[in-house]
Parts: structure tokens; sequence; C-alpha cells
């Protein structure tokens, strides 16, 4: 160990270390975590504009719950008339896509999507259709599927009856 110092003088080694102490500043030691500038702002509000308020977003709910015909530039014009509030037909658009539900669509069960998507494990397939054979006879067949393993559960194939007439 003392032939790494041999040539440095008496000081060197104390000096080096002095140096090292010195890159890091004692105010940002006794800073909290949170301050610190290579920790993640996860917890920190995003910049920029911030969106409408709450109770806007109420009142432009309010007034198409009253009004399902008016369209998002009306709406826009009426709350910018009765409220003072200078707003754009977009912001309008984007508050009732997130927070407006017309009362038709208050439904009690799931959707036909939502339903077939929990069901697909166990959802079958019939498939009815006519086929020619190659003596020219027509034959009508039934298959049942599974849809999920994609595999054939059965057929059935019966001659198809024509009436000459």
């Amino acid at each position: 160990m003392g032939d790494e110092f041999a040539n440095v003088n008496a000081n060197g080694p104390r000096l080096a270390v002095l140096r090292m102490f010195t890159a890091v500043v004692p105010s940002d030691v006794c800073k909290t975590p949170s301050s610190w500038p290579f920790t993640s702002s996860s917890h920190r509000s995003k910049p920029g504009p911030k969106g409408p308020s709450m109770e806007l977003i109420a009142a432009i709910v309010e007034l198409k719950r009253r009004n399902p015909k008016f369209g998002c530039v009306r709406i826009a014009q009426q709350i910018s008339h009765a409220f003072g509030v200078d707003i754009d037909k977009d912001v309008v658009r984007r508050a009732l896509a997130k927070h407006y539900r017309p009362d038709g669509s208050k439904t009690n069960g799931p959707s036909w999507l939502t339903f077939i998507g929990n069901v697909k494990d166990s959802l079958w397939s019939v498939d009815l259709f006519r086929c020619e054979s190659i003596l020219l006879r027509s034959h009508w067949i039934m298959l049942v599927t599974d849809v999920f393993t994609r595999r054939l559960i059965g057929f059935s194939i019966e001659p198809a009856h024509i009436d000459e007439g």
C-alpha cells in the first residue's frame, strides 16, 4: 500500500480525499430524498394545461343531459355565453367522451362483445351448408366446432331431397 503513494508528497493522499468529498455539497446531503433531482417524479403533477375544472365538466354533462341534440360546438357556445369562460369545442368533446353516457346505454347486463369474450372457452359454433358431391348429388352438412380449441365436436350429413315438379 505504501508503494502507490511513493511519488506523492506527504499531503497527497489527504488532499485526494478532500477533493473527493468537496464534490458533494453539504446542502444536497441535508435535503430529503423526494427533493433530490435524480429521484422519480411520478408523484408530482405533470406539466402542461390541467384541463377543465370538475364544476365545468359537470355543467357540460348536465347541459348535454338536458339537451341531447346539442353538439359540442353549441355546448361550447352556451357555456361561454352563460359563464363567460372561453372554452373550445374540443374540450367539450373530450369531457363528454370521458364523463357522459346517454340514458339508453345504462343496461343491466354486459355487451355482446364482453359476453362472448367471457364464455369463449365454452362457446360452440354451428354451421349448416349444402354441398354437391362428385356424382352431382346435393347433401346438407352440419358442423359443430368448439371456438376456443378449434376442434370439431360433431358433424352430420344428410341427402338433400329435391322435389322435381
